[in-house]
């Protein structure tokens, strides 16, 4: 129940609240010997860290979780930590290392049919390489985000990749 409440104050990013309840979830699986599930508290406390901006301690719960689901046999969660580390790094300024992470969990999400994760991870990494001044490299991984949120209808990713494309031809003086 605490790390149901937790992610219902991640969605309202009430970040606070959300950090509290997924400690203490957390505190609890971990007292429980339930690996599977602390490691999902550590995965849910890194992505409230990064939306609050807390990088340093959004890196610290995914570098925590990372060997627990490595442990587990679990290819999806470690595919989802590797995302969201390199989101974190990303925007704590180690774009380099960030760009690291992102290919470790391309692979994953195809097996289990998740597109719009894929095109994410694809947004994620081509951001990188825009920050870094590699738009040749930026463009085609946009582009094929793009085709993956419109095959699925996601109207809010493919929002989100129009605006980074627009902001991509900016920088290329594409206006």
């Amino acid at each position: 129940m605490l790390f149901d409440l937790g992610g219902a104050y991640l969605v309202r990013n009430r970040w606070p609240e959300s950090i509290s309840h997924l400690e203490r979830s957390r505190a609890l699986f971990r007292e429980l010997g339930d690996i599977a599930q602390e490691a999902e508290a550590l995965l849910h406390l890194g992505v409230t860290y990064r939306d609050y901006a807390r990088y340093v301690q959004a890196v610290a719960c995914y570098e925590e979780a990372l060997p627990m689901s490595r442990q587990l046999g679990n290819a999806l969660q470690e595919a989802s930590i590797y995302h969201n580390l390199g989101l974190a790094l990303r925007e704590q300024g180690d774009i380099g290392t960030a760009i690291e992470c992102f290919p470790r969990c391309l692979p994953v999400f195809p097996r289990h049919n998740d597109n719009i994760a894929r095109a994410r991870i694809l947004h994620g990494l081509g951001v990188a390489f825009r920050y870094l001044g590699r738009h040749q490299e930026a463009e085609p991984l946009y582009a094929e985000s793009l085709g993956l949120c419109r095959a699925v209808g996601d109207l809010r990713w493919e929002g989100i990749l129009l605006l980074s494309i627009g902001r991509l031809r900016r920088w290329q003086a594409r206006l």
